[in-house]
């Protein structure tokens, strides 16, 4: 079992299983790796040739929970069913206050209705009270205490280095490297 990223780790091309673009590993209906009768790929590493998903957490819930069922069925005897992904909608924070949701049947929210549904999503589909009540507090300090200025991807300019004297008001000439002693 392995449980990390968006493609195939390269030890998975040794192992010689079917693989697709993004070396995705390749599927039949039921999850199980082409060619396979007792592999399973699921979730973000899983490509199912007629049924491609998105690379979200909902399909790779989706797939886990249906990969457990279809190896219940097997140990029981039973044939597999095939996966069927529910569009549950996707959400996404883009600033304070500000958020977008396309739900199913193109049903879309923007702005602070969205940001709200997010919050309250997220907030209701934590397990336990403690830590609804934790995220609640961390969420609810960031939000106050969020910064009221740009955010600065990049320190200042450095200062312009010494080449041959000072330079000239608007030159660059030697700006960024080291000059040489000799």
């Amino acid at each position: 079992m392995w449980a990390a990223g968006v493609t195939a780790p390269a030890e998975v091309a040794g192992w010689q299983l079917p693989q697709g673009p993004g070396r995705r590993i390749l599927t039949g209906p039921d999850l199980r790796v082409l060619g396979q009768e007792r592999i399973f790929a699921l979730g973000d590493v899983a490509l199912i040739e007629d049924q491609p998903l998105p690379q979200l957490a909902q399909p790779a819930l989706q797939t886990g929970r249906h990969a457990a069922r279809q190896i219940q069925r097997l140990a029981a005897g039973q044939p597999t069913a095939a996966f069927q992904y529910h569009d549950k909608g996707i959400m996404a924070t883009i600033g304070r206050r500000s958020a977008v949701v396309q739900l199913p049947r193109r049903l879309r929210i923007r702005g602070t209705l969205a940001w709200l549904a997010w919050l309250a999503l997220h907030l209701v589909t934590l397990l336990g009270h403690r830590n609804r009540m934790s995220a609640m507090l961390n969420l609810s300090w960031r939000y106050l205490t969020w910064g009221h200025g740009g955010g600065v991807i990049a320190g200042d300019d450095p200062p312009p280095f010494l080449v041959d004297g000072p330079l000239p008001v608007g030159s660059d000439r030697g700006h960024g490297t080291v000059p040489s002693r000799a």
